[in-house]
C-alpha cells in the first residue's frame, strides 16, 4: 500500500525519504474534521496536518459514525491520495470497500498520539517496500454508456439516435454508482428509426464541391420531382430522399427550393455569394452556427445561450460541511443552479418496529454526532410529554444545552476560517470548541474572558465584514429560523453566532452548573407527545406516539432539513466563491438530513 513501485531492498536514500515522509502527515479525516473536534480529538496536537484534499494527503483518518455511502465516498479519496499513503482508523473495524488499515486504534486523544507514532514508524519502515498492493474504489470501475457529440446532456446506457438532432450516439467510459443522480435515458422515436434504416440505400456520397446547376429547377418541372436531401454537418453527402447521414447519423435535411423571380441568375448568384463568404471567413457551406448548436439549450441571465456543466462539490470540500454533498450547475462562473444531498444522513429508527423509549432516545443521539446532547434533549422532552411526566432539572438541561450550542457555533467559525483562508481564526477556534466540551462548570467559568475577547477580535476583523457584506441574501419571506441577524446577509449571520455564544455563557453562568440530561420514569406510558428545541442552527422539532412504554411511531423536523432550500435561492447567479460563503454561512450539518 505504501510503495509506488518495486524495489529490490530499502537502501539509506528510501529510509530518509520515509522518515521525512512520516514527519510530514497530511490528513484527510472521514466523516470529516467537524467530527474530530466533536469528539475532542487534537489533530494538530498530535502532529498531523489538514489536507486540502484528496491530491495533497497522505493519511486516511477514519472515525464512526461510518455509514455504506460515506465510505464509498472514502475510498474513492483513497484512490485519488498519491503514495506513500496509510489508512488509520480509530474506533472503527469494518471499513469495506477500503483495504485494511494499516493502524488500528481507540477513539481518544491519547489513541490518536500513539497511532501517530505507529504510522510515523511505518512510512519509515515500509515507504518503499517491494510488496505493493494496488486499490481500485468501486466506485471507480467505468462501464460504457451512449451521448450525443452535440448535446452531451443526452445520455442513453445503449446506442441510438439523439432525439435531438438526429446524430449517432457515441459511447463514453464512466464510473459505477457513486450515489450520483441517475442517468438520463434516451428513447429513440419509432419514426427516426424507421427512417434511419428505410433510406440509407438510397443515400450517396457526392464530391466536395457540388455544381449547384445540376440541381435546378427545369421549367415547368414541379419542385418534388428535383427535391434534394443533405446533412448539416457534410454537406456532400445527398440525397433523394429523406434519411440519416451514414457519417455522423444527423438526419438529412431538405434542400431550399431556388426561387424564380425573373432573373435566370439569381439562385446561381446566391450560391456563389454564400460559398464566397463562408470562404472567406473559413467555412464550409453547410456549417451549423453556433445559434443552431445552442438552440435548445438553456439561456444565462445575461440571454445567451451557452454550454452548462455541473460540478460535484463534497462531500470533503474544504470549507463545507463534511459529508453535504453538493452539485452545482455552471454557467460560465456563476451558479445556474444547485442541489444538495446527504452521505451521512440520520434513518428512521423505527423501521423495524417500535422500540423502548429509552432505546430512541439512545438512537437518535447516536445519529446526531455533531449535537448529541441536543437532540438527546429533544428526544427526553418529546417523549415525557407523551408520558405527561415533567423533568425537575431543566435549568441544568438548558445549561448542557448551551454548552453544546457554544462547542457547535466554534465549529462552524473554524470551517469559516478554513475556506477563508484565516488559519489564525481557524486554529483559535478548534482549540477553544476543545477546552469547551470537555469543561466542568468551573471551567467554563474561566475560559469566559478569553471566549469573550476571542468575540470581539473576529468581529473587528476587517477582511471578514468586507467578505461577507455582499453574499448571502436571503430571499424574502424565507424559512430562516436559525440565529437571528439584524443584516440579512453572512455578516449578519456571523455576528449573530458570536452573539448566540456570549448569550449561551450567560446562560449557563445563571444555571450555575451543568446537568446530565436523563430520561423521565414513564413506565408502560401511551400518548403523542411534541417537544421543540432550539439548537445552534435552528429550531429542531419532534413528535413521538408511546404505546405501552414503547414508541410507536416519530417524526423529527430538524433545521437543516428546511435550509437546504435556501440553497438554490441563495447562490442562483452567484458567483462561485460567493456561493460557496453563503451556503457556509447558513451552517447545514448533513447529520441532520435524511440519506
Amino acid at each position: 500500500m505504501f510503495g509506488s513501485r518495486e524495489f529490490s531492498k530499502p537502501n539509506l536514500l528510501h529510509g530518509l525519504i520515509g522518515r521525512a515522509t512520516g514527519n510530514d502527515l497530511r490528513v484527510l479525516v472521514v466523516p470529516g474534521p467537524e467530527l474530530a473536534l466533536a469528539g475532542g480529538l487534537d489533530l494538530m496536537d498530535a502532529g498531523l496536518r489538514m489536507a486540502s484534499g484528496p491530491r495533497d494527503a497522505n493519511v486516511l483518518l477514519l472515525l464512526p459514525p461510518l455509514g455504506d455511502k460515506m465510505l464509498n465516498a472514502a475510498s474513492v479519496a483513497f484512490a485519488q491520495m498519491p503514495r506513500p499513503r496509510a489508512i488509520v482508523a480509530l474506533g472503527v473495524k469494518n471499513i469495506s470497500p477500503l483495504p485494511e488499515a494499516d493502524i488500528y486504534g481507540e477513539l481518544s486523544q491519547a489513541g490518536l498520539i500513539e497511532s501517530v507514532n505507529s504510522l510515523r514508524l511505518h512510512f519509515a519502515q515500509n515507504s518503499f517496500s517491494n510488496s505493493v498492493q494496488s486499490f481500485d474504489a468501486p466506485a471507480l470501475q467505468s462501464r460504457i454508456e451512449y451521448t450525443c457529440p452535440m448535446h452531451p446532456e443526452v445520455v442513453s446506457n445503449q446506442p441510438g439516435s439523439c432525439p435531438k438532432c438526429g446524430m449517432d450516439l457515441v459511447p463514453r467510459e464512466t464510473g459505477t454508482d457513486t450515489g450520483q443522480p441517475e442517468e438520463k435515458s434516451v428513447q429513440k422515436t419509432q419514426s427516426s428509426s424507421n427512417a434511419a434504416h428505410a433510406h440509407s440505400s438510397h443515400v450517396k456520397t457526392a464530391p466536395a464541391e457540388v455544381d449547384h446547376g445540376e440541381h435546378k429547377k427545369a421549367d415547368g418541372e414541379s419542385g418534388d420531382a428535383t427535391a434534394k436531401y443533405t446533412c448539416p454537418m457534410h454537406p456532400e453527402v445527398v440525397s433523394d430522399e429523406p434519411g440519416s447521414c451514414p457519417k455522423c447519423g444527423m438526419f438529412l435535411e431538405p434542400v431550399k427550393a431556388e426561387s424564380d423571380h425573373g432573373s435566370h441568375s439569381h439562385g446561381s448568384h446566391s450560391h456563389e455569394s454564400e460559398s464566397s463568404v463562408s470562404k472567406l471567413i473559413g467555412l464550409e457551406p453547410g456549417f451549423m452556427s453556433m445559434i443552431e448548436m445552442t438552440e435548445g439549450t438553456p439561456r444565462s441571465s445575461d440571454g445567451l445561450q451557452m454550454e452548462w456543466i455541473t460540478v460535484p462539490f463534497g462531500p470533503f470540500f474544504p470549507g463545507l460541511p463534511a459529508g453535504f454533498g453538493l452539485e452545482l450547475t455552471l454557467d460560465g462562473d456563476n451558479v445556474a443552479k444547485a442541489t444538495t444531498s446527504s452521505f451521512c444522513g440520520f434513518s428512521d429508527s423505527l423501521e423495524n418496529g417500535p422500540i423502548n423509549a429509552g432505546d430512541y432516545v439512545e438512537n437518535l443521539q447516536g445519529q446526531m454526532p455533531l449535537a448529541p446532547l441536543t437532540y438527546r434533549l429533544l428526544a427526553c422532552r418529546a417523549i415525557e410529554a407523551a408520558a405527561e411526566k415533567t423533568s425537575e432539572n431543566d435549568n441544568l438541561r438548558d445549561a448542557t444545552l448551551a454548552q453544546e450550542r457554544i462547542a457547535s457555533q466554534l465549529r462552524w467559525l473554524t470551517n469559516l476560517g478554513r475556506q477563508l483562508g484565516l488559519k489564525g481564526i481557524e486554529r483559535k477556534a478548534a482549540k477553544l470548541q476543545l477546552l469547551i466540551i470537555g469543561a466542568d462548570y468551573e471551567q467554563i467559568i474561566k475560559l469566559t474572558p478569553e471566549l469573550s475577547q476571542f468575540i470581539k477580535k473576529v468581529k473587528a476583523t476587517p477582511f471578514l465584514r468586507r467578505r461577507l457584506d455582499a453574499v448571502g441574501e436571503l430571499p424574502p419571506q424565507s424559512n430562516w429560523d436559525g440565529p437571528q441577524s439584524i443584516e440579512n446577509n453572512a455578516a449578519g449571520r456571523l455576528v449573530a453566532r458570536l452573539d448566540d455564544i456570549s448569550q449561551s455563557l450567560a446562560l449557563i453562568k445563571k444555571a450555575g452548573a451543568i446537568g446530565e440530561i436523563k430520561l423521565a420514569e414513564i413506565g408502560n406510558a401511551a400518548g403523542h407527545g411534541h417537544a421543540s428545541v432550539d439548537t445552534a442552527r435552528g429550531k429542531a422539532n419532534l413528535h413521538v406516539e408511546l404505546k405501552g412504554g414503547q414508541v410507536i411511531s416519530a417524526k423529527l423536523d430538524t433545521p437543516s432539513m428546511r435550509h437546504t432550500e435556501l440553497v438554490a435561492p441563495l447562490t442562483d447567479q452567484q458567483e462561485l466563491g460567493d456561493a460557496l460563503v453563503a451556503i457556509a454561512s447558513i451552517d447545514i450539518s448533513p447529520w441532520e438530513m435524511r440519506v
